[in-house]
């Protein structure tokens, strides 16, 4: 059914990028209008798996930035996963002979290819900016990231001949992590519907604040 579905496939597709989802669903949401509860509790999912995603990419290259990024961004993880459960019992019952979008696939070459460009620029660009300006220089640079691509944050960062401290990349790459939610949060207000802001704007500003206390608490 739709409600459970679109909720499902939020969750999945925030394994593979959470702010296509919180796009596709936010303009969905103005087509769809009876689905629109759905599809934002659906997003939010999104932007919770992004949260352990990015703490078992991290753990591939670091174990000690991973549990850095787990001490920050547990409390996020636990108020997303919270506002989903509460869609998932809220949803609608299925209705039968409903109609439903043909799936399209995720895994797309072109964005295999951008990720890997992504990737390089970004070590690159981390490098340069952290022996000119030091760790003022790495936070902006991962503000800019996370309006681009987490993963590539994520994965630069973690690196472990970076010469970063663990503690500084793992706050890093949070900081990434609020800036991607402040881009979902604008996306969310220009694109959903009335229904679908009412629901996302909430559950992805509890999001980000939960993100942010962790930064400087």
């Amino acid at each position: 059914g739709s409600q459970a579905g679109y909720m499902v496939t939020g969750l999945a597709g925030g394994l593979v990028s959470s702010t296509a989802v919180t796009l596709d669903f936010s303009r969905r949401s103005r087509s769809e209008p009876e689905n629109s509860s759905a599809l934002a509790f659906g997003a939010i999912g999104a932007c919770t798996v992004l949260i352990p995603r990015v703490i078992a990419l991290s753990a591939l290259l670091s174990t000690s930035v991973a549990l850095g990024l787990a001490r920050l961004l547990w409390a996020p993880a636990v108020v997303g996963a919270s506002a989903t459960l509460l869609g998932w019992r809220f949803r609608k019952p299925r209705a039968d002979g409903a109609l439903h979008p043909e799936p399209r696939n995720p895994l797309r070459l072109a964005a295999a290819i951008q990720m890997a460009l992504m990737f390089q620029v970004a070590i690159s660009m981390i490098s340069y900016v952290q022996a000119r300006w030091g760790t003022t220089g790495v936070y902006a640079t991962a503000t800019v990231l996370g309006l681009t691509d987490v993963d590539a944050l994520t994965m630069s960062m973690s690196r472990l001949d970076n010469g970063l401290a663990a503690e500084i990349a793992a706050s890093a790459i949070a900081v990434g992590i609020l800036v991607n939610t402040a881009l979902k949060l604008g996306v969310g207000i220009a694109f959903g519907s009335g229904t679908f802001r009412r629901v996302a704007i909430p559950g992805l500003i509890a999001l980000g604040a939960a993100t942010a206390l962790a930064l400087v608490v």
